[in-house]
C-alpha cells in the first residue's frame, strides 16, 4: 500500500499522513453528530467489499492514476443505500492500486491528492472517515487513519445511536484543493525496510529480535489451524518467526476500539516489549492498520508493513517459517 497521512493512506504512492490532532485519531459518534453542520467538516464513507486482486500489470497499463475512469466503474451499493448525511464515498480500490506483491499499494502523494480533491476535499477541511462491516465497522476506514480521523464503531454505531442517515449517491463535487504531504516513514514499513534495517540486517533472519512484530490476524491463521490464504511454496509454517499475535478481537469490540486497560492486557499477553520499535502486519495491511490505530490510544507509534503476508507469500515465503 502506499500513502500519506491518509490515507495510507489504508493503508498507504501515497496518502498524506497529516495528523489532525495529536492522540485524537478516533472520534466518537456524539462528537460527529454535534459537528455535522460544520461547513468545514467533510465525511468519507469507506464502505468496501473485498475482491480478488486484479492483475497488477493490466491495472497499471489501463487504470493507474486514472481516477475519473475508476470512479465511473467502482460503485458501492451499501453507500448508495444509506450513509451519514453529506458523506461521499471513499473507494479503497481507487485510493490504492494493486502492486506486484502488495494487495494495496500507495500512490505517490501527488497522485493520491488528485483523488481526494475529486471528492471535494479542501486543505483546511476537517475530515472524518467511517466504514461498516467487520470489526465494529472500522476495518476499512482504519486503512486511512494516517490522514483522516476515524469514527469509532463505524456506521453501525451511528445508526445504533439513532443518528440521521440519507440515501443516494452524492452529486458531483467541486474539485477541492487538498494537498498530500510526504509519506510518514514512521508509520509505514516496506519489505526493503525490514530486510535492510538501519544496521544493514534482515529482520526476518534474526527472528525479529530487535522489534515487536505484531501479527493482527486471527489466532487460527497465526497458528496454522486455518489456511494461509495465499500460495506460499517455500513456507514451512503459518507465521514469521519471532512475531507476536495480537488478533483484532483483542483490540476492537462490538462498540469500537477497546479501553486502554484491555489493550494493555492484550499486549502483555503477547509479550510486547515497550522498549522496542513496533511494526504490525496481517494479510494485506488492512487489519494491521486497525491494530496500529488502536495502539494510538496507548500512545504507541507503530509502522504498518503494507505488503504483509500477501507480499511474503509471493516474494519470500521462506520467511513464513514458524508454527
Amino acid at each position: 500500500m502506499s500513502f500519506c497521512k491518509l490515507s495510507w493512506l489504508i493503508c498507504v504512492g501515497c496518502i498524506a499522513l497529516l495528523h489532525l490532532a495529536a492522540s485524537e485519531e478516533i472520534v466518537e459518534v456524539n462528537w460527529l453528530a454535534d459537528h455535522l453542520k460544520d461547513p468545514k467538516l467533510k465525511i468519507l464513507d469507506a464502505s468496501y467489499d473485498l475482491k480478488p486482486k486484479p492483475d497488477w500489470k493490466e491495472f497499471k497499463a489501463k487504470f493507474y492514476g486514472k481516477f475519473d475512469d475508476l470512479i465511473k466503474t467502482h460503485k458501492n451499493p451499501a453507500y448508495a443505500s444509506e450513509h451519514i448525511p453529506g458523506a461521499v464515498h471513499f473507494n479503497i480500490d481507487i485510493a490504492y492500486f494493486p502492486g506486484q506483491y502488495e494487495l494495496f499499494s500507495l500512490y505517490p502523494p501527488e497522485l493520491f491528492e488528485k483523488y481526494v480533491q475529486k471528492l471535494g476535499i479542501n486543505k483546511d477541511d476537517r475530515i472524518i472517515i467511517y466504514s461498516r462491516g467487520p470489526n465494529a465497522g472500522m476495518l476499512y476506514s482504519a486503512f486511512a487513519w494516517w490522514t483522516f480521523k476515524v469514527l469509532n464503531g463505524g456506521f453501525d454505531a451511528w445508526k445504533k445511536a439513532g443518528k440521521p442517515t440519507e440515501k443516494g449517491a452524492a452529486s458531483a463535487a467541486v474539485i477541492g484543493n487538498w494537498k498530500a504531504g510526504p509519506i510518514d516513514k514512521s508509520l509505514v514499513a516496506t519489505f526493503d525496510d525490514l530486510t535492510h534495517d538501519p544496521k544493514g540486517g534482515n529482520l526476518f533472519e534474526t527472528n525479529m529480535a530487535t522489534i515487536n512484530m505484531l501479527d493482527a490476524r486471527p489466532e487460527e491463521q497465526f497458528n496454522g489451524k486455518a489456511p494461509l490464504g495465499f500460495p506460499a511454496p517455500k513456507a514451512t509454517g503459518s507465521h514469521v518467526a519471532g512475531s507476536k499475535n495480537v488478533p483484532l478481537k483483542n483490540v476492537v469490540g462490538d462498540e469500537g476500539v477497546k479501553d486502554k486497560s484491555v489493550l494493555e492486557k492484550a499486549l502483555k499477553s503477547a509479550n510486547f516489549d515497550p522498549s522496542k520499535p513496533t511494526v504490525a502486519m496481517c494479510n494485506g495491511g488492512v487489519q494491521s492498520s486497525l491494530l496500529t490505530l488502536g495502539l494510538t490510544r496507548l500512545e504507541i507509534k507503530a509502522r504498518v508493513y503494507i505488503g504483509s503476508m500477501a507480499e511474503l507469500a509471493a516474494r519470500a515465503s521462506q520467511y513464513i517459517n514458524s508454527k
